[in-house]
Formats: structure tokens, C-alpha cells, sequence
């Protein structure tokens, strides 16, 4: 279904699911996200109804030697893309693509779930099985999960800027990669359970933590290395392994005012950059006494 979009300064564009289509409805079914993001304006919002969005086509981007493939792409334009309760982009089934793509735009997204995203192949220079990938844009994410989707739940490249609130990257294989001179706030998220690091900072990208926890990512909470730089605040660092928080090279990692508990080792001691750790508390069964063992 396609319907007449008003002109306006400022409009909202509705997407529902093929099976809900009705009145109120601009575009429909899985191709209507995309749709709407193309029909739409600067500074114009996509709603989605609730229901669940499959990825049936999907859009390229070249970045260096890698093609970044989105089920949705938001290229060189400000939007909003919202969700009601209910409303999942699910990769489970479709072609196997990231979920979003940001490309020289900037991007809102708000309460959204992201999962099971796939790879076709999990080393070739096709950048699938993401959940969002910004390339040299903006975005702010406020209320999206990420859980069980086969590569990063939000990659950083380029010269990007982007900030999370209240975000779940649950069950991945990582929850942020970020590189070059990306840059990152996060607040008040859960990085839960990933099999590779909970956020792994690269080149002279800069990180910057408050009020998030990180628990049970099987290759560190925090991990720094290169020239990277990474700021954690008042965070809990639950039963990560090998390390809570490790930095590497010529990076540098601080931690203040934070919590850790059953991580198989605070921090790395030695490896290049040493982690500064200040005003935190251990509360692992071995260290009564609150001092870090690193």
C-alpha cells in the first residue's frame, strides 16, 4: 500500500506490516521501510507499527575495501526512525544484510528491536549480519535492543558521531566496533553476553561511558587499542573474561567510580597501555578488600 504523503515542513511517514495494513498507512510490508525513508524529507520521521519487518531487498554501500549491505539505508539526509512496542526488524529470514546503514545522513532511531541478523559469509569483505552500521554520519539511539544477531550490534567507522541511551546489545557476537576517528557516548545500557568484547575501540576513535553494564562478554568488557581512547563512568562489570576492562598499544582506557564482580581479571597489567583505574570497587569473593586484581 502507498499513500499520498502531504507536503510540510516537518511529516510523518507510517509503515505497517503487510498483514496490518490499513488506514494511516503510507507504505506496507517488508519493503516499506525503505520506501519511506526515500519518499521522505529532511527532518521528516518513519514510524513503524508494531508487527515484525523481514529484509527481502537490500542497498550497498562502498566504504574503503568493504561493501557495508543494509536492509535499510539512510543516506545523505536527516531523519527519525521510530517504533511502537512490538516492532522488531528481524533478519531471521530474507537475505542475509545489516539491519540499518547510515551513510553520510543522520539518523534517530527510537525504540526499535534488532535481531537475528546473518551473514552469508562470515570473512569476506560483504559487511553483513550487523545491526546498525554508520559510515561517516551521525546517529542517536535511544531505547533500541540488538539480541542474536551474528556480527556488531552498532558499528562506528569513519568520521562518525553517535550517541546511545537506554540500549540492550544482548547475545551478539559484539556489542560496539568502533574505528578511525568515530566517536561514541554511551548511558544507562546493557552489553550483555556477547562472544567477542562488550565495545572494542580501534585507530583514534574516542569512547565515552556513563552508567552502563557490561556483563558476561567472553572478550573483555572495554577493550582499547591503537590510538584509541576510552572514558567509563560510574559502570558495573559483571563475570567478563578475559579481562573486565584492557586496553593495548598506545590507547588510553580510564575507569572511574565503578563496580566490578566475578570477572575472570579486573584489568591487564603489562600489555602496553595499562588501564587507570580510580575511585572503584571490586567486590569479587577473592579480593575482600576491594583492591583490583589484575
Amino acid at each position: 500500500m502507498v499513500a499520498v504523503i502531504q507536503p510540510g515542513p516537518s511529516r510523518t511517514v507510517v509503515v505497517c506490516p503487510a498483514d496490518a495494513a490499513g488506514p494511516g498507512c503510507h507504505f506496507s510490508g517488508d519493503g516499506g521501510i525503505q520506501a519511506a525513508v526515500d519518499a521522505a524529507g529532511d527532518g521528516d520521521t518513519v514510524h513503524l507499527r508494531a508487527g515484525r519487518y523481514h529484509p527481502r531487498a537490500y542497498r550497498d554501500v562502498a566504504f574503503q575495501d568493504l561493501t557495508i549491505r543494509g536492509y535499510v539505508l539512510v543516506e545523505g539526509k536527516s531523519l527519525t526512525l521510530s517504533g511502537e512496542p512490538g516492532t522488531v526488524l528481524d533478519g531471521g529470514r530474507g537475505e542475509r544484510a545489516s539491519a540499518i546503514v547510515v551513510h553520510d545522513g543522520d539518523l534517530t532511531l527510537r525504540d526499535l528491536r534488532i535481531e537475528g541478523f546473518r551473514v552469508r559469509e562470515p570473512e569476506d569483505d560483504i559487511y553483513d549480519g550487523h545491526g546498525v552500521f554508520v559510515v561517516d554520519g551521525r546517529a542517536a539511539l535511544d531505547g533500541v535492543t540488538f539480541r542474536a544477531n551474528e556480527k556488531m550490534a552498532l558499528s562506528i567507522r569513519g568520521r562518525s558521531d553517535v550517541t546511545v541511551d537506554r540500549g540492550r546489545m544482548l547475545d551478539g557476537h559484539l556489542g560496539v566496533w568502533i574505528e578511525e576517528d568515530a566517536t561514541l557516548a554511551i548511558r544507562d545500557s546493557v552489553i550483555r553476553h556477547n562472544d567477542s568484547a562488550g565495545i572494542a575501540a580501534y585507530v583514534s576513535s574516542r569512547v565515552d561511558v556513563e552508567r552502563c553494564v557490561f556483563e558476561a562478554n567472553l572478550d573483555d568488557g572495554v577493550y582499547t587499542a591503537e590510538a584509541a581512547a576510552a572514558e567509563v563512568r560510574d559502570s558495573l562489570f559483571l563475570r567478563n573474561g578475559p579481562y573486565a576492562v584492557r586496553g593495548v598499544d598506545d590507547s588510553r582506557l580510564r575507569v572511574r567510580a565503578s563496580w566490578f564482580h566475578g570477572n575472570a581479571a579486573v584489568a591487564n597489567d603489562g600489555e602496553g597501555a595499562t588501564p587507570v583505574l580510580s575511585g572503584i570497587t571490586v567486590l569479587d569473593p577473592d579480593n575482600p578488600d576491594g583492591e583490583p586484581s589484575r
